[in-house]
């Protein structure tokens, strides 16, 4: 994959806009998720040479506003696919690592969020009405919910055949996740356009008060799919060319937008 020249890039797409420049459009997060010939080993490590093929999304709002509020907590990840389903490694920066929280081993525990954790939200219908959702600590336990709709969900919903693992290490943890498109509900091809949502939960960063709760899409959050980032599948041979990333979002998403791009490649 080229490397994509932005950083930090935010492009203002107007759509249908009829001379008299409005108010300030809402942000939309783009995450982009470029083809892995070959996947990352699946073992809480960002190692493996795939994950350097990725853009990185280090772009997080304060949760549960829809205010774009900076957050002072570093948390970054990166996205890819194969023919099999989608991979998600992430790095959870602490300034004190030593202060984490992570007690629940057990998994499917639905205290799992009250730990120091991450929530990967999945919309691959991109109808921003439902959701798989994953959760993952420090240790690497894990917690899965489907959602159909915001008035029915199945707790108990526990698929087997998908990975995580995670690592503490000096800077805080690491995780990695792969997803096999039968648990998404459909497989995904180049150019598709799913929702994605990445909440993270660090009590011992703050929490509610001190900032330690964010999310990469503004006002995403498990009430609010219709908020969720979208996530764009590259095709393999995809290059950098940002203003083609925005007219593809510009063509299948209503509205006006500033969209708010991953860091480069680097």
């Amino acid at each position: 994959m080229s490397r994509i020249t932005s950083v930090l890039l935010t492009i203002l797409v107007l759509l249908g806009a009829m001379g008299v420049q409005a108010e300030v459009p809402p942000v939309l997060t783009l995450h982009l998720a470029p083809y892995f010939a070959a996947g990352p080993v699946i073992d809480g490590k960002l190692d493996d040479a795939a994950w350097r093929t990725a853009p990185e999304n280090s772009t997080f709002y304060k949760y549960w506003t829809t205010a774009a509020e900076a957050t002072p907590l570093r948390t970054a990840f990166r996205l890819g696919y194969d023919a099999k389903g989608l991979f998600l490694g992430a790095n959870m920066y602490e300034k004190e690592p030593d202060k984490i929280k992570a007690t629940i081993a057990q998994r499917q525990d639905p205290r799992l969020w009250t730990d120091d954790c991450a929530e990967i939200y999945v919309d691959s219908a991109g109808s921003g009405t439902g959701y798989r959702k994953f959760t993952i600590n420090a240790l690497g336990t894990t917690q899965t919910l489907y959602r159909m709709d915001m008035a029915n969900s199945d707790p108990t919903w526990a698929p087997e055949g998908w990975q995580a693992a995670a690592v503490r290490d000096a800077e805080g943890w690491t995780f990695e996740m792969y997803i096999p498109w039968e648990i998404l509900g459909r497989p995904a091809e180049a150019g598709d356009l799913w929702k994605l949502c990445f909440v993270r939960f660090s009590w011992s960063s703050g929490g509610w008060a001190g900032g330690g709760l964010v999310t990469s899409a503004l006002g995403g959050n498990y009430n609010n799919p219709d908020r969720f980032g979208w996530l764009l599948f590259l095709p393999r041979d995809a290059g950098g060319d940002t203003n083609a990333l925005a007219q593809t979002i510009a063509e299948r998403v209503p509205g006006d937008w500033l969209v708010s791009l991953p860091d480069a490649v680097v």
